[in-house]
């Protein structure tokens, strides 16, 4: 882990532990990227003893990894995750003393949108930093060494998707959670529209970039009741709350950005 995960780690065992509450009025983690913020909120939402729906599970960033994974360890936490890789096709990437706890999560492999999710099961669902990806990445069968498919020039990378994405990941939620169970959810935010980015390895890969329309099908779906939603964008100072989307209306991610400039969480919980 580099420095930040291990603040962002270090902080989300407070949290777990009741210690102390995210710190979410700026300005916060200058330089950090929106996982400084996110992964210690998504933390204050984990309770002990729950039954925990992980979405992106497998790459996760490792600060968000190791606050479930230790979720799990000191808290009773009982975690599945959903992903459309399993996480022994990225071993290496993880801690080796962390294989043992990851290798024991029950992993369902495929698209949460048409996966046969269990029915009113899940006390919250989990989907930080991974909602952007839902109907652009898929598993790799054609680029050597990477995990997802990825294109090899910005031209060739697919910035379609599905319309009814959110619909789709919605009605997934809704199933699995229990009545009142809470899908805690955080996105990139800015001009709305897809941002090509470019990996270590020079591939390409698209995310979307949320805006009020696409933030509205989120937060506005009527079998859900929206329990929070905050807005931040990055300044010179560090990460600001915002009032709204249209706070983050003239700003966008570069392509190859730390992060971002602008992100988005919310709470929704099954009506």
């Amino acid at each position: 882990m580099d420095e930040e995960q291990r603040i962002t780690l270090s902080e989300s065992v407070r949290i777990l532990s009741g210690e102390k509450k995210p710190a979410l009025l700026g300005p916060l983690c200058k330089g950090f990227t929106p996982r400084s913020i996110e992964v210690p909120w998504a933390a204050s939402r984990v309770r002990a003893g729950s039954r925990v729906l992980d979405v992106g599970f497998a790459l996760a960033n490792l600060d968000y990894l190791g606050m479930l994974l230790h979720s799990i360890g000191h808290y009773g936490v009982r975690l599945d995750a959903v992903d459309i890789i399993r996480p022994e096709q990225v071993k290496n990437r993880y801690p080796e003393e962390w294989l043992p706890a990851i290798a024991k999560v029950p992993v369902f492999a495929g698209d949460v949108r048409t996966l046969d999710l269990p029915a009113d099961t899940y006390d919250a669902v989990m989907c930080i930093s991974t909602l952007e990806h839902i109907g652009y990445d898929r598993p790799s069968s054609t680029v050597a060494g990477s995990a997802f498919e990825r294109a090899k020039s910005k031209g060739e990378a697919n910035t379609l998707r599905d319309p009814h994405t959110h619909e789709a990941v919605l009605n997934a939620f809704w199933k699995t959670l229990k009545p009142g169970g809470i899908a805690c959810i955080s996105v990139p935010m800015g001009k709305g529209e897809p941002i090509v980015t470019q990996d270590s390895k020079g591939l390409y890969s698209v995310e979307w970039e949320y805006e009020s329309e696409s933030w509205r099908e989120l937060t506005g779906d009527p079998r859900f009741e929206l329990h929070e939603e905050l807005f931040f964008k990055n300044t010179p100072e560090g990460w600001m709350q915002v009032a709204s989307p249209a706070a983050l209306a003239d700003v966008t991610g570069s392509m190859n950005s730390k992060g971002g400039v602008g992100f988005a969480l919310c709470v929704l919980a099954k009506k």
